[in-house]
C-alpha cells in the first residue's frame, strides 16, 4: 500500500471496525490493519460457522452476538 491515509487502525475487532466506520463518516481516509485474514477479532471470529454449524450456541451467546 503506497497511498497516504489520515488514520491507521490496528485491529479489526469490534472496536477497530467501529472506529473505522466513524472515521470514514467523518471523511478520514482510513486503513484497518490486522494479522488475521478476516475481521471480527476474538469476539466475532468465525461467526458464520457458529450460526451454520452450532446454531444452539447463538441462544447462549445472545442476540447481540448473533447480530454482530
Amino acid at each position: 500500500m503506497s497511498e497516504p491515509v489520515d488514520l491507521a487502525i490496528v485491529g479489526a475487532g469490534p472496536a477497530g471496525l467501529a472506529a473505522a466506520a466513524t472515521a470514514v463518516e467523518l471523511g478520514l481516509k482510513t486503513v484497518v490493519l490486522d494479522e488475521q485474514t478476516e475481521p471480527g477479532g476474538q469476539i466475532y471470529r468465525a461467526i458464520e460457522s457458529v450460526s451454520a454449524r452450532q446454531s444452539g450456541h447463538l441462544d447462549i451467546l445472545g442476540p447481540d452476538y448473533a447480530a454482530g
